[in-house]
């Protein structure tokens, strides 16, 4: 992946409209998956870049094989942390349960599949590999930001976690295929907990901080297995001590769509009061 920073006001341009479609398509939440595919796949056929990120291969090894495994086991973790700390939420703020659903579980689990492929596609492969032109961990926590704000306001502290980790993974590994696996371990392993015999049952503090602890040290050990681990930390350094401003996609774009996401987010905690 390309880590100098960039400039360019056309860069900036492009990148802003593409951030731009994408939360629009997400608010509106009108066939949100198609227009996702559609948006990507032309900026993707656009930019002539690899559809699963350039650092996609097909060969398998037993590394590999461990990688996606420590992913999964991850992403599952912190899809169960985010899902405890929704049900909090839920019983604070009083709003609908998000993961509450009567769908079927086939059917769930397809959309979760899905959804999960899809989100990456839009988010990591094209709008964050743009970003990340313009410095890695503004990138990341970006990356992290919006996610969350693109969810409602139980799914906050899950969907922050899920978007820090997955662009982070994304960095490094340079594969949409490797993004993919956590984010829909992320979605999946709270469906199981919600169709298991003990639906209702709430973790305890320690039990949800050791689900913590395994997902981000699985997270960081799947990372360590990359071959580009290490030139990204030094990367990062280089540009901590080097950084420089970056293009207006992040302090008024970013920033504008944040504002409004959060107003749109938080709206039914405050209309409600009001009423």
């Amino acid at each position: 992946m390309n880590q100098s920073f960039s400039g360019k006001a056309a860069q900036a341009d492009q990148t802003d409209y593409l951030f731009s479609v994408l939360c629009i398509i997400c608010v509106l939440d009108l066939l949100t998956l198609p227009l996702l595919v559609i948006a990507s796949v032309f900026w993707i056929k656009k930019k002539e870049l690899p559809f699963l990120g350039g650092g996609f291969s097909t060969k398998l090894n037993l590394k590999k094989l461990a990688q996606i495994l420590l992913l999964a086991v991850s992403g599952s973790a912190i899809g169960l942390v985010g899902q405890q700390c929704c049900q909090q939420l839920v019983r604070w703020t009083g709003l609908a349960n998000p993961i509450a659903t009567d769908a079927g579980f086939g059917k769930e689990l397809l959309v979760a599949a899905v959804t999960g492929f899809v989100m990456e596609l839009a988010f990591r492969r094209c709008l964050y590999n743009e970003w990340s032109r313009y410095g890695i961990l503004p990138a990341v926590l970006g990356s992290g930001l919006l996610t969350m704000m693109l969810s409602s306001v139980p799914e906050w502290p899950g969907a922050l976690l899920l978007g820090l980790c997955a662009a982070m993974i994304y960095q490094v590994t340079g594969c949409l295929v490797m993004t993919a696996v956590f984010h829909i371990s992320f979605l999946t392993a709270p469906l199981l907990a919600v169709y298991s015999a003990d639906t209702a049952a709430a973790l305890s503090a320690p039990a949800i901080l050791l689900l913590l602890a395994v997902g981000i040290a699985g997270c960081w050990l799947s990372l360590k297995l990359s071959p580009n681990w290490k030139n990204t930390c030094q990367t990062i350094a280089v540009q901590q001590k080097n950084s420089r401003k970056h293009p207006y996609v992040f302090r008024v774009s970013y920033n504008f769509f944040l504002v409004v996401l959060l107003i749109f987010q938080t709206m039914p905690l405050w209309v409600g009061r009001m009423l």
